[in-house]
């Protein structure tokens, strides 16, 4: 088996791996846990693969596929509060965000003015925003659409983009397992374009060729 790690809530990680287990005959299973823990996992060579990383300049550590997924990160606010549109509105605000995730190093390294409530995953992170916890949530547009439904927050909603947060997923290898990295390289490029794109349509990505 692949074994490929994801966690519950990402709904559109999970309709890639079923486009995935098409091509490859269902060997793909899923390991839940953290994003902290699954990466963990990985460099230390307890798990093969995960799903959901953006490749980091000059870390040769592990093996990446080609991207698969470029979905914007975005702000999640609550209903008839203030307002956040921008990054720039959140400046000395407390804001929730998933730990391990991009998002979270972006906005550390590049937003030092914001205040960071670090979760194990997006739906507490979520949560503490719709329990006044936090002012926002900054994260993957499709992990956040998919707990927002998923979970009835309904006094929530998506207010702003975050362009300037890296959004490219690849699927992040061992690199003592090359020949794996050209497997999964080569599944996902046989995976039809007009699924894939439907996909984009649904979880509001940027365009599967960008």
């Amino acid at each position: 088996s692949i074994w490929i790690p994801a966690a519950e809530e990402q709904g559109l990680i999970l309709f890639f791996i079923d486009l995935l287990n098409e091509r490859l005959e269902g060997r793909i299973e899923v390991v839940p846990g953290t994003s902290v823990e699954l990466e963990a996992s990985l460099r230390a060579g307890g798990l093969d693969v995960l799903m959901e990383m953006s490749p980091a300049p000059g870390d040769d550590r592990l093996l990446h596929t080609k991207p698969y997924a470029n979905i914007p990160s975005v702000i999640v606010g609550r209903k008839g509060a203030e307002q956040h549109v921008t990054l720039e509105s959140l400046k000395n605000r407390t804001v929730a965000v998933a730990a391990g995730r991009s998002p979270a190093a972006h906005l550390r390294q590049h937003r030092k003015e914001i205040r960071l409530a670090e979760f194990d995953n997006v739906r507490e992170a979520l949560t503490a925003v719709s329990a006044g916890q936090a002012e926002a949530f900054v994260g993957s547009r499709a992990v956040a659409a998919w707990v927002l439904a998923r979970d009835m927050l309904t006094d929530l909603q998506i207010q702003g983009t975050a362009w300037e947060i890296d959004s490219v997923s690849s699927i992040g290898v061992r690199p003592d397992l090359p020949d794996l990295a050209e497997l999964l390289n080569a599944a996902l490029a046989s995976l039809p374009t007009e699924a894939v794109q439907g996909l984009y349509e649904r979880w509001g990505g940027k365009d599967w060729h960008a």
